[in-house]
């Protein structure tokens, strides 16, 4: 009650455009004035009535004037809550057009939702960066306003900041620690959707991270008992990709066929198509997993003649360079080397087209073009893409500080080491050098020996080791300055 009646009061003064001091006497000094506003309760009932007739609101008017802010309050929220919907309807920017109508004073605690809502704005934007200083800013507003800790906003806050670690970093360790916290701060659990987005989050950066495989599959089970309550479709197509994920990754790929099939009908059925690409990908990827070549490559072509729509209603062209990449590998797989190369040709070229948008997919799409050099025995073709996708690599790492990154950056080394080894001893010794650097980097850190057989094995796996009875081809001559 004191911090309502505080605010009501302080909205009272600041809209007769006079200062604290303005209202300070012998009866009320200017500290006493601020705690009132403030709302503190170390203030005597005595005093909030006497400042309240300095601002012409006699004590019996308080109540109805309490009465009037919470309606007041209630009917901004309602337009907020209206205004969420309308993200998907109207897109963000005519949504953050109205939010800024709204005119609702600073010291309302309802600008906890306007940050949430204007975060939730620069989310469907992705603009990460933006969207994540607003939802810092819900989080220290609610710090401030105990009675949001009965709410959801805490964990749906927590749920967002996870999403920005993840897309613009890729930082699962993040994602997976937001989600943690958002888990922690449910309070309604009658409101099940935000727990649901949550859990749902978390199996997808469990199975990034490679984590926790038990943990993952015991959600997803649950969840899955569960599917028929989530009210989402967005969610609920997210749950049918991650358990196809988890499922492909677990080789049970009847399973995760199936789950894949359902979300790919569900996408469909509600016209998400930029949702059943990627659920296509998926399905193609489970096909390779089980050396079904020629329905992995009909569900890649699929995705594939999606790109005038993609392109014209989601600019989303990127996440065809995931399937180019796919297909570009399975027909490398099956031996087909020249259209592989094309395919992975094309990946590249949208890739350099869309990477400020999705610069993971384009360093993937570089690196698999230069594995399907490589395994042509094309090593001085092969070092162009390896190096641009180590400059990203490099980019990365510098400016995320994430080991996923450096990861990236010390197989990239290896990787043109390996070409250089055949011709260049001058460049194969500084691709060791610098192997040899992150090695010593990753041992400072605690992870012990990384350059193992596995890890080798796992190079050679990716892209192929050249036959020794065949000579080196010299296709390409690579730039000077590429290391």
């Amino acid at each position: 009650m004191y911090k309502r009646i505080g605010r009501v009061l302080r909205q009272k003064r600041k809209a007769s455009g006079k200062i604290l001091e303005d209202f300070a006497n012998d009866d009320i000094s200017t500290s006493t004035i601020s705690n009132i506003e403030r709302g503190s309760t170390k203030v005597s009932w005595e005093k909030v009535v006497i400042y309240a007739k300095e601002l012409g609101i006699t004590e019996d008017e308080l109540p109805s004037l309490l009465e009037g802010e919470q309606d007041q309050q209630q009917r901004l929220l309602n337009q907020l809550l209206n205004l969420e919907r309308r993200i998907d309807l109207e897109g963000p920017d005519q949504v953050l057009k109205k939010i800024n109508r709204l005119n609702i004073p600073s010291i309302s605690p309802l600008m906890a939702n306007v940050e949430y809502l204007k975060g939730r704005c620069y989310l469907k934007k992705k603009n990460w960066g933006k969207a994540r200083l607003h939802f810092h800013q819900v989080l220290n507003i609610i710090k401030r306003y105990p009675d949001f800790h009965k709410t959801n906003l805490k964990a749906a806050c927590h749920k967002d900041l996870a999403r920005t670690y993840y897309f613009q970093e890729n930082d699962l360790v993040k994602a997976l620690d937001h989600v943690n916290l958002g888990l922690r701060s449910l309070i309604t659990k009658s409101e099940s959707q935000t727990e649901y987005s949550l859990l749902i989050g978390k199996i997808s950066y469990l199975i990034n991270l490679d984590q926790e495989t038990e943990t993952a599959k015991k959600t997803v089970d649950k969840l899955w008992d569960e599917r028929d309550k989530i009210y989402s479709i967005d969610a609920k197509i997210s749950l049918h990709e991650n358990r196809a994920a988890l499922l492909n990754k677990m080789e049970l790929y009847e399973e995760a066929r199936e789950s894949a099939s359902e979300g790919i009908s569900l996408a469909l059925k509600n016209n998400i198509l930029d949702r059943a690409v990627e659920l296509l990908n998926t399905y193609g990827s489970i096909c390779i997993n089980e050396q079904d070549f020629d329905q992995a490559e009909e569900y890649f072509l699929l995705a594939l003649d999606t790109k005038p729509k993609i392109q014209k209603k989601y600019q989303k062209e990127y996440l065809l360079v995931t399937t180019l990449t796919l297909l570009g590998k399975l027909y490398k797989a099956q031996g087909h080397t020249t259209k592989a190369e094309k395919a992975l040709l094309e990946a590249v070229e949208l890739g350099k087209k869309t990477k400020s948008q999705e610069v993971l997919r384009y360093h993937d799409a570089l690196v698999a073009l230069g594995d399907c050099y490589f395994s042509k025995n094309k090593l001085r073709k092969a070092i162009a893409p390896y190096s641009q996708a180590l400059e990203i690599a490099k980019i990365q790492s510098q400016a995320h500080k994430k080991f996923f990154w450096v990861e990236k950056e010390h197989e990239l080394w290896v990787k043109l080491g390996m070409c250089y080894e055949k011709f260049d001893s001058e460049k194969l010794k500084l691709c060791m050098e610098r192997s040899f650097r992150f090695n010593v980097e990753y041992i400072k850190r605690g992870g012990g020996e990384y350059m193992d057989k596995q890890f080798s094995s796992k190079i050679l796996l990716h892209i192929g080791e050249p036959p020794d009875n065949r000579s080196t081809s010299l296709e390409g001559e690579p730039p000077d300055n590429l290391i």
